[in-house]
């Protein structure tokens, strides 16, 4: 890997830690976003320093990603540093079209942020709003130090998502078994249950992103393309989040 059925032989201790992280992406990261999201939505107002709270926990879970994936690779002597992707890209052709598929992820983000101004427009004016914009709004930071720890969160979620569902996830899934192909579906799909917390729009909108970063990560064989990608995208965000700079 990537990508061939070969498996690339994990450790007793690395295939304990793979199966924790396999559990925890289908069932626990997608329970902890949800009861996240009501966390905030329930103290945002009430609560001094919530969303704070909620950068930070986003940060020190996804950090972790990073250490247990470190700890699989340093437990494995038959698992190298590039079976993970980390490597320089052995094609090219894909990174051009992976600029086209950033351009598209930019234009979605636009559109949300679009949606995010409206919201606000029919919230003023007393009339309902759609689920997915209220929720952006919620997690958008109205502070500098809330956009200090936004800006941290989303390039460490960059760094380690990346690491995790295009990585770790699908060496994880043909160690027990499954066709690499089925593997890469898979891995996609967990992504998207990730962000289930965001409504309609986290299966759809980071489902169709995580196919174009694996695509990307197939495409290159190197890890370090979608990585960048990522980091393009949250850098474009938090450009997008501008509120910050004028409060205190």
């Amino acid at each position: 890997m990537p990508w061939s059925e070969t498996d690339p032989g994990l450790s007793a201790i690395a295939f304990v830690l793979a199966v924790i992280l396999l559990v925890y992406t289908a069932l626990g990261q997608p329970l902890l976003g949800w009861w996240l999201r009501r966390w905030v939505e329930r103290r945002r107002q009430s609560t001094p320093g919530a969303l704070r709270r909620f950068y930070l926990v986003t940060v020190a879970v996804q950090t972790s990603w990073i250490v247990l994936a470190a700890l699989i690779l340093l437990t494995s002597p038959q698992l190298t540093a590039s079976d993970l992707g980390l490597r320089i890209p052995h094609a090219w052709l894909p990174i051009a079209a992976g600029a086209l598929g950033l351009g598209a992820a930019l234009g979605a983000i636009w559109l949300i942020d679009w949606a995010r101004s409206r919201a606000g427009e029919r919230r003023s004016r007393g009339e309902s709003t759609d689920p997915a914009a209220d929720l952006v709004s919620v997690l958008s930071p109205h502070t500098r130090p809330e956009r200090r720890l936004y800006g941290a969160s989303l390039i460490v979620a960059g760094v380690a998502e990346e690491v995790l569902y295009r990585a770790l996830l699908p060496v994880i899934l043909v160690v027990v078994g499954l066709p690499w192909w089925i593997a890469v579906a898979a891995a996609v799909v967990l992504f998207a249950l990730a962000h289930v917390y965001q409504g309609w729009w986290g299966l759809v909108g980071p489902g169709l992103f995580g196919a174009l970063l694996m695509a990307l990560y197939i495409g290159t064989g190197s890890l370090l393309v979608p990585i960048l990608v990522h980091l393009g995208v949250a850098v474009w965000t938090l450009a997008r989040t501008g509120r910050g700079r004028r409060h205190r």
